[in-house]
């Protein structure tokens, strides 16, 4: 039974085959040689005596015995070949049985998985606020001391940071992409206090993709690699353009790209690399410090919408960066739509 249960079904399968011809081929063979007996024993009989007629009661004796023995035959044959079918069809239910509580069992590794990994994602997120509510509060006080001191600058500055703060820390943890696209331009509004005229800024905003779902917070690490590695490295003005649309999947597409310094090979390889680990909970707690803000808002992404969703970055040096976010619009998000 056991050696039977580690053959492929294919096999066990032919085994039946084989064991169902064989039974017919017994029960021929059987039959012949019943038959050839009977007539033989018969031809020994009659062979002596000259009759014009064979006798009816030893005609019909004959062909008692022959059917008696046809019955007895098919139905020996029919327990064999009954009893092959029971035993190889009950290893071939054993062996789908045991198939699918192995891949019961992967699934619910890879849940469980995908589950701690969403908690660390979860964690990291809380680490990286550092005490907002204490932050919020001092930037409170330098917008009062500013407005008090006639710096203007400093008071809007702080009125913005102090509006993605609280944006960071309340509410829930998905957002419109239009709340998210808010937040965005408060911290652009920042840099440009910085950097005035040095670069300008365009949305192209699908309607439709105004009202999606977006994890809060995803787009702020990317438009700041965009800034700080990308533009300010500029000589000239630069562009930073950001659009959004549905495609033909109905899948979310972000695309945050800039006409900045952009990537050199070796530089693009590493990032994307980096997008690529196989470790995610190491990039979540910041273990590794190259492009932790890509790592960071990829996994969140590939946790709550799946691995073939994510961030695709293409980027050629003296040209700027792409950067691609694609997010699901089913599951948690599918209520926007």
């Amino acid at each position: 039974m056991s050696l039977l249960r580690k053959l492929s079904i294919r096999s066990q399968l032919s085994i039946i085959a084989l064991s169902i011809t064989f039974v017919l081929l017994f029960i021929l063979c059987t039959s012949y040689l019943q038959m050839a007996k009977i007539i033989s024993s018969n031809s020994e009989k009659y062979s002596s005596e000259i009759v014009d007629m064979v006798p009816k009661d030893a005609l019909m004796r004959d062909m008692n015995a022959i059917h008696f023995s046809f019955i007895w035959i098919f139905v020996f044959g029919a327990v064999i070949a009954a009893a092959m079918f029971t035993i190889i069809t009950s290893n071939i239910l054993l062996n789908k049985n045991d198939s699918l509580a192995k891949e019961l069992l992967d699934t619910n590794a890879v849940l469980s998985f995908m589950q701690l990994e969403k908690k660390k994602a979860e964690l990291a997120y809380l680490r990286c606020q550092i005490n907002p509510h204490f932050l919020y509060n001092t930037l409170e006080m330098i917008k009062g001391m500013a407005a008090v001191k006639g710096v203007l600058e400093i008071r809007e500055a702080a009125a913005l940071l102090g509006s993605i703060f609280h944006y960071s820390v309340k509410g829930a943890g998905n957002v419109p992409l239009d709340t998210e696209l808010s937040i965005i331009e408060s911290y652009l509004q920042i840099q440009k206090l910085r950097f005035g005229t040095r670069f300008s800024v365009k949305f192209d905003i699908d309607g439709l993709a105004r009202n999606c779902h977006v994890p809060k917070m995803i787009l702020q690490p990317i438009v700041e690699n965009a800034v700080y590695h990308g533009l300010e490295l500029n000589e000239k003005q630069g562009l930073l353009r950001i659009s959004a649309y549905l495609d033909v999947y109905r899948d979310l597409i972000i695309v945050i790209e800039d006409d900045g310094v952009g990537m050199n090979q070796a530089q693009l390889e590493r990032v994307q690399s980096t997008l690529s680990d196989s470790e995610p909970s190491g990039l979540l707690i910041g273990e590794r410090d190259n492009s932790i803000g890509f790592a960071n808002v990829n996994v969140r992404i590939k946790l709550i919408c799946g691995s073939e969703y994510g961030l695709d970055i293409a980027s050629k040096e003296g040209e700027g960066t792409r950067v691609t976010v694609k997010l699901s619009t089913k599951g948690e998000f599918s209520n926007v739509l």
